[in-house]
């Protein structure tokens, strides 16, 4: 038989008062905790379409150099309606030509890259692009997760072929003159 005393009412209102307050504390807990979550959904959303909608194409990829995904203004410069399936950085002829496994590599170990002006043409890569010689410049971002390792990258293209027409043509002129 058990031989506890049973509990005076002054204990038991105070055990009431104690699970009341800690009742409180959950439940304020619980307010932070889906404010907190309200807004970075509303961060992420925020994020979500800054990337989609720049006019900067942007892609994003897998540590594997396959894509994540692509904003509209990529899409639209490659012509495409949905990003390619088994694409891969590492694999595409027209990339490896180009050096971009190396220049991803070092994005994957922590560095932003800026590659070198360059010639490309998406038609190379992706059938149904335009067969058109684009001068671009690149930039990589390394993405960290939540343990401060890269797990992915985010690779913006500038189209600079007006800028680079323009330079040749003012180097002509100067030569000229």
């Amino acid at each position: 038989m058990d031989e506890r005393q049973t509990p005076t009412r002054q204990e038991l209102e105070a055990e009431v008062e104690r699970l009341r307050q800690a009742l409180r504390q959950l439940e304020a807990a619980e307010a932070v905790r889906k404010k907190a979550h309200a807004r970075l959904r509303a961060e992420c959303e925020a994020f979500r379409s800054v990337f989609d909608e720049s006019p900067i194409m942007q892609i994003w990829f897998d540590r594997e150099g396959h894509v994540l995904r692509v904003n509209k203004a990529a899409m639209a410069a490659a012509s495409l309606d949905h990003p390619p399936q088994d694409f891969s950085v590492f694999t595409d002829p027209q990339l490896i030509m180009l050096g971009v496994p190396g220049y991803f590599r070092q994005a994957l170990a922590g560095a932003i890259v800026r590659m070198p002006r360059y010639v490309f043409n998406a038609h190379r890569t992706h059938e149904p692009a335009q067969d058109l010689d684009l001068v671009m410049e690149t930039v990589l971002y390394p993405v960290f997760g939540a343990d401060g390792a890269v797990d992915s990258v985010v690779v913006q293209h500038f189209d600079v072929t007006e800028l680079a027409r323009a330079l040749a043509a003012l180097e002509q002129w100067e030569a000229k003159g």
